[in-house]
Order: C-alpha cells, then structure tokens, then sequence
C-alpha cells in the first residue's frame, strides 16, 4: 500500500475478468489462493481484495464488472463477521449480493479441490440473499427448542426485516419465521413494525373508532352523537333513587301503583 497504489481501490484478479468473463457474474473471496485454484478449476470470474477489509471503493468496482455479485468467504466466525460487513457495504452501493455458504471449515480453495466444479457450482445456484443469510447464521447460534433462544433468534431476525423497504419481502420473510418458531404472525409484525399493522380497533360507548386515524385526521369521519330520548334518561334516574334509597324506593313504587 503506497502513494501510487493503494489496496482499497483494487481487487485482485480483475485483470482476469477483465480478459475472460462474460462479467454476468463475479465471485468475491477472501484470498489470492481461492481466486488461483478456482481458476484452475475453470471459475474465471472471481475477485479478493488484496488482504484487506473489503471498501466501498472495491464495491464501486465491483458494481461495473459483474451483473450479479456472489460473496463465498471461509466458513469460520472471522469469515461470517467479514461476509456481514461486506454485504452491507454492497447493499450501500445499490448491490444486492448472493452469499455462498460452505461447510463448516471449509475455504473455497479448500472444498472445489475436495469436490470439484460441478459441486462448487451447486452452491452457487442455492446461494443466499442477506436476509436468508442472517437466518441460517442465526439457527447456528441459537437452538430453538428452548423458548429463551427463540425469542432472541426472532428478535434478531425482526431487526433485520426492518430494515427492509419492500413490505411484500417483509410480509414474505414474517409468515416464513412464524412457521418456523410457531410464534403468531401479528406479534412478529408487531416487533418489525414496532405497532399493529391491522386497523386496530377500540369501542368507546358503542361506537367503533379506528385508533389508526388518530395521526391522519383528513380521513377521520365525524360520529354521528344520537340523544337519549327524555322518557328512557327519567327511566334511568328513576332506578337510580330506587336502588340508593329505600324511602325512593318506597314512594315510586307507591306512585307508580297507584
């Protein structure tokens, strides 16, 4: 890294895609050694940054030589950190990346000379998106079967819908982790959304008003207030002397005999 070249704006092996990719794809990995062995084993289109944290410059990079981005980092605790980091800096860029997920252990290098291309091949068509990504991470952490795990592992996950613009992706993504966790739908949607996304509805005096439209008020409907009439308010005040006082009670039910 000098004056007059510097490793934030440069990937190793571009110069390779450069010559033979069709560029509809481009492999991003850790290490020169993955982008040389798959190479070999007939991968033509993958990249590493050149033994640093990825940057928005590499992204930027990235962006002009492929139309769809694969991430295929080592499957260690470093390895997922850095492939966290690296896919929000690509979604910053407007790149919604895939993410490759090895075996446990395994690098790139490590499992195409242990299974070939064909194989390396089928994990890149069952590649994830980020948020099936940070589901998979966080089914390795937490187990299920024990309720405080479970609340923790949704919780995590709602963070992470949130943070979505598409409510058809987020509708999608909610019903999926309440099949999982047998957690209710509305109280997922209730942490993503942080409210009711139903039109929540309250009775005030036989009256059903729409608590939603508290904060819209162009589309509030006035209520219609309807009079008691004059003989069912006596009937009432009547009944109440009655019930308070036993010489009320005696008088009005002598009067009304009578």
């Amino acid at each position: 890294d000098t004056l007059v070249f510097s490793k934030g704006y440069n990937l190793y092996g571009l110069n390779l895609i450069k010559k033979y990719s069709d560029r509809k794809r481009i492999l991003l990995v850790e290490g020169y050694m993955d982008v040389i062995s798959l190479f070999n084993k007939g991968i033509n289109y993958s990249v590493a940054s050149l033994g640093t944290a990825f940057t928005e410059a590499q992204a930027k990079l990235l962006k002009r030589y492929g139309k769809e981005v694969f991430i295929c980092y080592d499957s260690d605790h470093a390895g997922i950190n850095a492939t966290i980091k690296t896919t929000n800096i690509l979604r910053k860029e407007g790149i919604e990346p895939k993410i490759v997920v090895l075996p446990s252990g395994d690098d790139p290098d490590d499992f195409i000379n242990k299974n070939g291309l064909q194989e390396f091949l089928k994990l890149l068509d069952i590649a994830k998106n980020h948020v099936e990504f940070k589901i998979f991470i966080n089914k390795q952490k937490y187990d299920l079967s024990i309720v405080e795990e479970k609340i923790k592992f949704t919780k995590e996950i709602a963070s992470t819908l949130r943070g979505l613009k598409s409510p058809i992706e987020k509708d999608v993504y909610i019903n999926k982790i309440s099949k999982e966790t047998g957690i209710s739908k509305e109280a997922i949607e209730i942490e993503v959304l942080g409210r009711r996304s139903k039109t929540n509805t309250t009775i005030y005096k036989d009256k059903y008003i729409n608590v939603n439209n508290r904060n819209n008020k162009n589309k509030i409907i006035p209520i219609k207030t309807v009079l008691e009439s004059a003989h069912l308010t006596a009937e009432k005040t009547l009944i109440k002397l009655m019930i308070k006082n036993k010489d009320y009670f005696n008088r009005i039910s002598r009067d009304l005999k009578s």
